[in-house]
């Protein structure tokens, strides 16, 4: 007696995969839906886009939670917070349109 072969099944299980989906973060760039928590260590402008001189939408301040992608992005080079990084993080702090921070002048909760 033949044994029934299931690993084409367990391969097209592992294989195929649905759609995905992301969440517009309004910069053009397409972020991962999932989203985390961030915290200000200090006031930081979130800018329209991944780039320090970008048009400032809102404060996030000092010690305020907000909404965020949990992935880091690269952008604009900056020196904030004591570092000098080009890493973002889009955040959506309540009142101000969806924008960028730097990810130096944040950390996840």
């Amino acid at each position: 007696m033949k044994k029934p072969l299931i690993i084409g099944a367990a391969l097209a299980a592992f294989t195929v995969t649905g759609p995905v989906a992301i969440a517009d973060t309004g910069s053009g760039t397409a972020a991962p839906a999932r989203t985390c928590k961030l915290k200000a260590l200090e006031s930081v402008k979130i800018r329209k886009t991944m780039n320090i001189n970008a048009t400032a939408l809102g404060l996030f301040p000092k010690g305020k939670t907000a909404k965020s992608g949990c992935i880091t992005r690269d952008g604009g080079e900056y020196k904030r917070c004591g570092r000098s990084w080009p890493t973002w993080r889009w955040v959506d702090y309540p009142g101000v349109p969806r924008g960028w921070v730097p990810y130096a002048c944040v950390k996840p909760v």
